[in-house]
C-alpha cells in the first residue's frame, strides 16, 4: 500500500491480524496431535507463502518498524511449534533478491530489460559481483528499488 508522498506502507497490522488467525487454527491442530512437520508445512504454505508474495517489489519500502513487526511474529511462531525454524525478515528479503537477481541476469529473462547496461572492460579489475553500470543515485524511493538494490548488494 502506498502512502503520502508515494511512500510505500506495508500494512502489517491486517496481515498480522490475520495470521494470528492462522497462528490459533495451526495451535489447535498442534493440541489435536497433528505432527510438527506437518504443521512446519502448514505454516510454510499459509502464513510464510503470504509474506514473501512478491517480496522482492516492496522490500526495499518496508519500515523499521514493520520489519520488527514481521520478526516478532516469526519469532513468536517458533517457540509455540509451529514452525521448525525462525525466520527473519531480512534473511527473506535476501535470499529472495538474490534468486530473482540470478534468474533476471538471464538475456531471455522477462525483466532482463530492467538491469543497466554492462561495462566493458579494455584492462583485468579486480573481480566484482556484476559487470553492470552502477547508476547515480538521487532519491531514496530509486535507492530501494529491486534492481538498485540488488546491484549495489554484490558490487
Amino acid at each position: 500500500m502506498w502512502g503520502k508522498n508515494l511512500r510505500a506502507k506495508l500494512d502489517t497490522v491486517v496481515i498480522l491480524i490475520s495470521h494470528m488467525g492462522w497462528l490459533f487454527l495451526l495451535s489447535q491442530l498442534k493440541h489435536q496431535g497433528l505432527p510438527v512437520e506437518a504443521l512446519d508445512v502448514i505454516f510454510q504454505a499459509l502464513v510464510l507463502s503470504k509474506v514473501t508474495y512478491a517480496l522482492q517489489a516492496f522490500a526495499g519500502h518496508i519500515s523499521v518498524t514493520d520489519r520488527n513487526r514481521l520478526d516478532k511474529f516469526f519469532r513468536k511462531s517458533h517457540p509455540r511449534g509451529l514452525a521448525n525454524q525462525v525466520f527473519n525478515i531480512r534473511s527473506l528479503i535476501d535470499r529472495f533478491d538474490s534468486q530473482l537477481f540470478r534468474s533476471i541476469a538471464h538475456p531471455d529473462h522477462c525483466l532482463h530489460y530492467l538491469l543497466p547496461e554492462k561495462r566493458h572492460y579494455s584492462m583485468l579489475l579486480r573481480p566484482r559481483g556484476h559487470n553492470y553500470i552502477l547508476n547515480h543515485i538521487s532519491t531514496t524511493h530509486f535507492k530501494n528499488t529491486f534492481v538498485i538494490r540488488c546491484i549495489f548488494a554484490t558490487v
